[in-house]
């Protein structure tokens, strides 16, 4: 029996997310709440996929996709931020790394996906109805001048669902707060035909509060008085497609940024514009606003993530929002309505909302930005549906290796300055090629499993030309598994990456 290398992108994806959701195979598994919570639609226990641990949440960063552009460099202002927010954007890499995600979300201990299309299906529920007859809402946080969702993640989640059988005309994109179309109508062409983008919302006025609607401007998604029970807060208002049971999965993509700075606000719960906070503008009521207190169970985002509204079923049979990203291609860490001040290249997925902005803060807003937060609040998104303190703190993110990494440019076949790992026991024959600036400055190289140990390191020596040979055993001698891995080589002051696949 023969065993085969595969170097692409695309094969990368088929074979290795299942190694990289195994990166943190220690928080995998289906959590169940020890403290009895029954709120709203929300009940003790429950998981909003059947399949997908609530507590697990996927990160890849790769600068790659934001074509390593820095956010100083870019232009957040005036009507045509959409176009010049999404220029710097590769669309490619990005769906390439979304499929990667998507197979790291969906695979557990008793399932592998067999392709992208089978990983996002197992993301994705229909529940009751055929995928022709289920209709889906995308909120996206959108405001002039600061950072908004990338067309490219936005499009990509609508390829897939048309991909899945949804039709084009089932998909609503929406902001209640701000015309959609005024950001996506600039970028389209990156977008599928056929869908349908919202026009206007709502009109809020009532001050800093915002705390009572004052007209139906006509839009699909405006807020209407429509009384919706929000748990612990009473009644509120939302648009009736949210409250009739028409839609069936809800998306939320959201960006990464402040909400006002705490130590002038005093606002432990304005420290970070997440996937929840991102539907709080499309509920209004004196209930619901302003925040009122830091006790959890009572904070306005926990109660809108246990309506019915956005986890309960209406006339299917599955939980409606399915599917949660944060966008921290670029991120602020301040806001609401400042640009980017880190690049931080990366994206996050997750199906639980509570537990995807969770991780955003502590892994990325504090450990890395060094922005700030409410450590009590932070906790409390998750506490407030009774999960304890040791699963909080057993939590991090699964991350993801890029379909392919480089400094200079994508895996992408040889070139001048390639370097090739090659295979030279009977049992293996391939060539993977990763490239480097500069091969003649390589100050060492070596294969990682995908839970980061070292299999095999390399002398400078080793390199012989442009080639480096390995029998496909590991330091001990002993003939490697079949699976992903990765080969890594420092050039010139940097880390340069490939991933490679060995299958049998």
């Amino acid at each position: 029996m023969s065993k085969k290398f595969s170097s692409t992108r695309r094969n990368f994806l088929k074979t290795s997310a299942a190694g990289a959701a195994a990166i943190s195979v220690g928080t995998i598994g289906v959590h169940k709440a020890f403290a009895a919570v029954d709120e709203g639609a929300w009940h003790t226990g429950m998981q909003i996929n059947p399949n997908i641990d609530n507590l697990k949440v996927v990160c890849c960063n790769d600068p790659l996709m934001g074509k390593n552009t820095k956010c100083s460099t870019m232009t957040f202002q005036g009507g045509s931020g959409g176009a010049a927010q999404n220029t710097p954007v590769d669309s490619a890499v990005v769906e390439t790394n979304m499929d990667a995600m998507a197979f790291a979300l969906a695979t557990s201990a008793t399932y592998t996906p067999t392709s992208a299309i089978d990983a996002w299906g197992r993301i994705f529920q229909k529940g009751n109805k055929a995928w022709s007859a289920v209709k889906v809402a995308i909120k996206v946080p959108l405001q002039v001048g600061v950072v908004m969702p990338k067309a490219a993640i936005v499009g990509k989640v609508c390829k897939v669902l048309i991909a899945l059988g949804v039709p084009a005309g089932n998909i609503t994109i929406y902001d209640t707060r701000q015309n959609a179309t005024d950001y996506f109508g600039s970028v389209s062409a990156q977008m599928p035909t056929g869908i349908k983008i919202d026009t206007v919302g709502a009109i809020l006025l009532g001050g800093p509060g915002r705390n009572y609607l004052t007209t139906d401007h006509g839009g699909d998604w405006s807020i209407v008085e429509n009384p919706v029970s929000i748990p612990n807060r009473g009644n509120t208002s939302c648009p009736p497609k949210l409250s009739d049971g028409s839609i069936d999965i809800l998306i939320s993509i959201a960006t990464n940024r402040g909400h006002r700075d705490l130590v002038s606000s005093g606002d432990p719960n304005s420290s970070y514009t997440g996937v929840i906070k991102n539907h709080y503008g499309t509920f209004w009521g004196p209930d619901l606003h302003p925040w009122g207190g830091t006790d959890p169970m009572t904070n306005p985002l926990v109660c809108l993530s246990k309506s019915d509204a956005i986890i309960g079923h209406g006339t299917n049979t599955v939980p409606r929002q399915q599917l949660c990203i944060v966008d921290c291609l670029w991120s602020a860490s301040t806001g609401p309505g400042a640009p980017p001040d880190k690049d931080t290249y990366r994206l996050v997925m997750g199906t639980f909302a509570p537990a995807v902005d969770y991780l955003v803060i502590k892994k990325i807003r504090v450990a890395l930005m060094s922005a700030q937060e409410s450590p009590a609040v932070t906790k409390g998104f998750l506490s407030a549906f009774g999960y304890t303190d040791a699963q909080i703190a057993a939590m991090d993110l699964v991350n993801v290796p890029p379909g392919g990494v480089g400094v200079a440019e994508p895996m992408q076949g040889h070139s001048a300055n390639a370097l090739s790992i090659e295979v030279s026991c009977p049992a293996f024959k391939a060539i993977a090629p990763i490239s480097f600036p500069d091969k003649s400055a390589i100050s060492g190289l070596a294969i990682y499993n995908m839970k980061g140990a070292v299999v095999r390191s390399f002398t400078n020596a080793e390199v012989r030309g442009s080639r480096i040979t390995w029998n496909g055993r590991n330091a001990s001698g002993k003939l490697v598994a079949s699976g992903a891995y990765i080969v890594k080589a420092q050039a010139a002051g940097k880390t340069v990456s490939a991933s490679f696949v060995l299958e049998k």
